[in-house]
């Protein structure tokens, strides 16, 4: 019985010492700023010292660095997919971030992301908010703190939304653009641009004799007259002008 006992004891060690006591820790560190004013708040190198710091700490070895310029309202980023491939190759064993919004701010693709990690073997771990994914508690605390990621940017889209409707409502163009045959004003009012408005007059008029928005874009594209972008016109390009509201005075249904 004593040998039986002594045989659990040692597998139990063996067990233990092979996968969470081994002597070193495999550290990836993830890092992510979406624009130039995060660029100075929260830059990158800034939350790579962050996190390095603490995976000396936590007595982790550094072995990769992740650094994404690009939004977070996906995870449709370079350095994003080029970390979840390493993970899947099981590169690294644990994923440090400064903050669960720097790695996703939707729920659905934190749950995601954390499960598809897990199944890598691949801890999560991040600085701000204490997160350790390999504990059930640990995983309840993390779609708790999801959830209020995406509700912050649920908030600032509702915010961004109501500003652009009172500035609609003030006779002001909410958006960075102006539609072709306009451009905006100091006070942020839209004024006739005549040579792109003499454009759209033409596109109006050419559909209207053609009945083909294709027919339209060729014609365009025969006589070498580029969009605003400088691109070639296409038929989407010129549904889009066909479409737009504005030029019957109309923005989202509110009188401008």
């Amino acid at each position: 019985m004593s040998d039986k006992i002594h045989k659990i004891r040692q597998d139990i060690e063996n067990f233990y010492r092979k996968d969470f006591l081994k002597d070193q820790i495999i550290a990836a560190i993830y890092a992510r700023v979406s624009t130039p004013n995060q660029l100075n708040n929260y830059s990158l190198d800034k939350q790579v010292r962050i996190c390095r710091e603490r995976c000396e700490l936590m007595g982790w070895k550094v072995r990769y660095i992740f650094k994404d310029v690009v939004t977070g309202k996906n995870t449709d980023r370079p350095m994003f997919k080029k970390m979840m491939e390493k993970a899947k190759q099981r590169k690294f064993d644990v994923l440090v971030f400064w903050r669960l919004d720097r790695l996703c701010r939707s729920l659905i693709d934190a749950i995601r992301v954390e499960k598809e990690l897990r199944e890598y073997g691949v801890a999560l771990h991040s600085v701000m908010e204490q997160i350790d994914t390999t504990t059930p508690v640990g995983r309840f605390n993390f779609r708790n703190l999801a959830s209020a990621a995406e509700l912050e940017r649920d908030l600032i889209r509702e915010r961004t939304k109501m500003g652009k409707y009172a500035s609609a409502l003030q006779h002001k163009w909410p958006n960075k653009t102006p539609p072709l045959g306009y451009k905006v004003r100091d006070d942020r009012k839209l004024e006739i641009n005549e040579k792109e408005a003499k454009l759209v007059r033409r596109i109006f008029k050419m559909y209207i004799e053609t009945r083909s928005m294709p027919q339209v874009a060729f014609l365009l594209n025969e006589e070498g007259i580029k969009t605003r972008e400088g691109k070639e016109w296409t038929a989407r390009a010129v549904r889009d002008i066909l479409r737009n509201e504005i030029y019957i005075g109309m923005f989202k249904g509110c009188r401008c």
